[in-house]
């Protein structure tokens, strides 16, 4: 094999090596909390304008005013 290419094969390795260590790392918890918030807020979303916090204009008034 030649330099050049032994080369390439170990930074390919080396790369894939690193990119693994950081995927088995654990979310920081601040992430987690994170996704549980937007997950809840989907939900709520999902369940109807009423939980949703009201966003919605009342019936009968035009939000374009």
């Amino acid at each position: 094999m030649s330099e050049k290419k032994r080369s390439a094969a170990d930074l390919d390795t080396n790369l894939r090596r690193v990119f693994q260590q950081k995927v088995d790392e654990d979310l920081p918890d601040r992430f987690t909390s994170l996704l549980q918030s937007l997950r809840a807020q989907d939900e709520a979303a999902a369940s109807g304008p009423s939980a949703a916090g009201g966003r919605d204009a009342p019936p009968g008034e035009d939000e374009s005013e």
